[in-house]
């Protein structure tokens, strides 16, 4: 049976759809130019607006679940969700990083705030504007999830610069939590949440490149072996 779509609009009237429990964002097209290495050496403002700018949609999304009453699905890191995700990887580093983020992880309590998430939220997926505004792009990757999921993919990103990751991490940091500050609990499981999405990217880009020395996979392995070693890092960048 066909189920006509309800139109939904916001505060500032962006208009988001919803269809049999579906959300569908409405996007506009945008000129603009994603951020170089130069633009984020120089500009503080940029990542410290881009982590304001994931607190908001933590917000915004919390809201929308709440004022709309959509259905939330809360299947993630149970044994059920583990076995569906048929990870399979030659490599021992990867799958030993696996092992221990699954027994950390797994059956996550209901302190974690969950909802709507972007879940490939960083700089890759930002344009600035001519007049210095920034907006996110690139949704296809958005999935229900806790929260802390899409912190932690936007600080495995920051922190694989090795020479100013921990500096832009904790610009990032201070945005996002210029409304709310992170929960205890949130604070306490985030180096394992990053260690986790960073560990799942290597996989899908080693299955997805023809070339496993590719310098950003490589990078990628240097950052998950520094957390392996540092479980203090991403706490002490808060």
């Amino acid at each position: 049976m066909n189920i006509r779509a309800q139109i939904i609009l916001s505060n500032n009237e962006q208009i988001l759809l919803k269809d049999n429990n579906r959300l569908f964002f409405v996007q506009t097209f945008i000129q603009g130019i994603e951020p170089t290495k130069e633009i984020l050496d120089k500009d503080d403002n940029y990542l410290y607006h881009m982590g304001y700018l994931l607190r908001q949609w933590r917000l915004a999304s919390k809201n929308y679940l709440s004022n709309n009453n959509i259905k939330q699905e809360y299947e993630e890191f149970t044994n059920q969700w583990w076995e569906k995700q048929a990870i399979s990887t030659v490599d021992t580093f990867l799958l030993s990083n696996l092992l221990e983020c699954k027994q950390n992880l797994i059956n996550l309590n209901e302190n974690f705030e969950r909802g709507l998430i972007h879940n490939d939220f960083h700089t890759n997926n930002s344009i600035m504007r001519n007049d210095k505004k920034i907006f996110i792009i690139d949704f296809v990757d958005a999935c229900q999830t806790v929260f802390i999921a899409d912190l932690a993919t936007s600080l495995f990103h920051l922190l694989i610069d090795q020479q100013n990751g921990k500096h832009r991490a904790k610009l990032f940091l201070n945005g996002y939590q210029q409304k709310v500050q992170l929960s205890i609990e949130e604070i306490n499981i985030l180096d394992i949440m990053v260690r986790f999405k960073l560990t799942m990217s290597i996989i899908e880009d080693l299955h997805n490149s023809d070339d496993p020395n590719d310098f950003f996979i490589q990078s990628c392995f240097h950052l998950l072996h520094t957390l392996k070693n540092d479980s203090t890092l991403v706490k002490n960048l808060i």
